[in-house]
């Protein structure tokens, strides 16, 4: 996988080397309407899109933020395979602005739903649980102007150069 450089936030600090941008397309096979029925085939997307991110992680020696971003892929990609509408689901990770970018497209124009879920359900809280983990790890979380997309941004370890 080749490498690029991206500039540094301190006007003294040397370029880091990452990871070419990654991106995925998921073929959707199965159902698609919120169903916990899903394709078996399908349902492996997000243990795939999970281990290729930690793989592109550890190349960019950004090792702090892969369980953070492991959460977030596996309940982005998650989503939009129940959720999402026409037959791919788009995965991209890289560099944006300084901050690592990870966007997840499902063609589905309608936003995520932040929803309350009780003790006892199985399903209602990957929203929040996105939320809370892009906030911890000291991101930003956003959606595209048509809605068929979701993305977060993470910030870049500073103590960490590839030169």
């Amino acid at each position: 996988m080749p490498f690029h450089e991206t500039p540094d936030e301190g006007p003294t600090s040397a370029g880091r080397l990452f990871p070419s941008p990654l991106t995925l397309e998921f073929k959707v096979s199965g159902r698609r309407t919120g169903s916990t029925d899903v394709d078996d085939v399908d349902a492996m997307f997000p243990r795939r899109a999970r281990r290729l991110c930690k793989a592109w992680l550890r190349l960019a020696d950004q090792e702090d933020l892969v369980e953070w971003m492991e959460l977030v892929v596996s309940e982005l990609v998650t989503n939009a395979l129940r959720y999402g509408r026409g037959s791919t689901i788009t995965f991209q990770l890289g560099v944006d602005d300084g901050r690592l970018r990870l966007s997840v497209g499902d063609g589905n124009p309608q936003q995520p739903q932040v929803r309350t879920a009780d003790s006892s359900s199985e399903r209602g809280r990957g929203m929040r649980i996105i939320i809370q983990a892009v906030r911890s790890a000291g991101g930003n979380l956003g959606f595209s102007q048509d809605g068929t997309s979701t993305w977060c941004t993470f910030p870049i370890s500073k103590e960490r150069q590839r030169v």
